[in-house]
C-alpha cells in the first residue's frame, strides 16, 4: 500500500525537524482542500525523479512550496548556489 506524501512529510519532519532546507522557514503539513502557500511543506528530491532519483528517504529533504517549486528539476547545488548569489539564506 503506498503512503500518502502527508505521511511521509510527517515521517521526516520527525526525523529532521519542520525547517525547509533551503530557506529555513518553519513549515506546516497541507490538508485537503487548503490553498498553496509558501509556508506548506513538500517533499524534494536530492536527485530529481527527472534524471533518475528515487522516493527512499535518503533522496528526500523537506522544502516549502516556494523553493520546491523555484528548483524545479535544477541540480540542488546549483540551486543553492544561485540562492546564495542572490543573496538569500541557505537553510
Amino acid at each position: 500500500m503506498r503512503r500518502s506524501n502527508g505521511a511521509k512529510i510527517r515521517e521526516i519532519m520527525r526525523e529532521r525537524g519542520n525547517a525547509c532546507v533551503y530557506c529555513g522557514i518553519g513549515m506546516w503539513i497541507a490538508y485537503d482542500g487548503c490553498k498553496r502557500n509558501d509556508r506548506m511543506a513538500t517533499l524534494d528530491h536530492v536527485i530529481p525523479k527527472a534524471i533518475g532519483g528515487s522516493n527512499h528517504n535518503s533522496n528526500l529533504v523537506l522544502a516549502c512550496y516556494r523553493c520546491n517549486y523555484e528548483r524545479g528539476s535544477m541540480a540542488q547545488a546549483e540551486f543553492i548556489d544561485r540562492r546564495l548569489a542572490l543573496g538569500e539564506k541557505e537553510g
